[in-house]
């Protein structure tokens, strides 16, 4: 099983509905926008609107030399007109190339862009390929008459199978098993160094 996105829970993310909500896309608004985990601060961004332009202003430190620089992003506004009145504002992501009118930006790496410029997943697209390896775990322990459940351990051969068979089955079981947990360990920062050890 490979995970080679990141999801769009861990980025700090900008989202056009919530500023719509505020009234901060009126042209003349400035303030600022900041984010938090656990009660700890972790990024703002000073932001300003000018008729359909969104300008972010904020600092990135290098995650190696720890040196700041300051960082200037002018995002385009759109607008869709509602099915009974009205109309609803986009961004346009700002990357060169894209131009996706979307719903939320998200930066990586010091930039605002969409999901798909970042090739980040959505978190419940990861649950759902988390739940069905799970369920493809439980379909080979019920071949081995195992107790349904990962966390479950192994058992024993099944009376009457062959030994080729079960030990194929196995390999398959705690590849799929060993997929499962690393993922839970990349997911929630464990840092184990097997998680197939991990004893809670």
């Amino acid at each position: 099983m490979r995970w080679r996105k990141t999801h769009t829970g861990e980025p700090l993310t900008v989202s056009v509905s919530y500023l719509s909500k505020a009234r901060m896309l009126d042209s003349g608004y400035h303030g600022s926008l900041s984010w938090s985990r656990r009660g700890v601060r972790i990024g703002s961004v000073g932001y300003s609107c000018s008729g359909d332009a969104l300008q972010l202003t904020y600092t990135v430190t290098d995650t190696i030399t720890r040196q700041q620089a300051k960082q200037c992003q002018s995002i385009q506004l759109s607008r869709s007109a509602c099915h009974f009145g009205g109309s609803r504002s986009w961004f346009v992501c700002p990357r060169v190339g894209c131009g996706r009118r979307v719903a939320s930006l998200y930066s990586v790496g010091g930039l605002f862009f969409c999901r798909h410029c970042h090739q980040l997943g959505y978190e419940s697209q990861q649950v759902v390929q988390c739940d069905r390896h799970t369920l493809k775990a439980d379909k080979i322990r019920d071949k081995l008459k195992w107790d349904a459940g990962i966390l479950n351990g192994t058992g024993l051969k099944p009376k009457g199978m062959h030994w080729r068979t079960y030990w194929r089955l196995y390999a398959e079981h705690q590849r799929i098993v060993g997929g499962v947990f690393a993922a839970i360990n990349k997911r929630f920062k464990l840092g184990l160094d097997d998680p197939l050890r991990f004893d809670p």
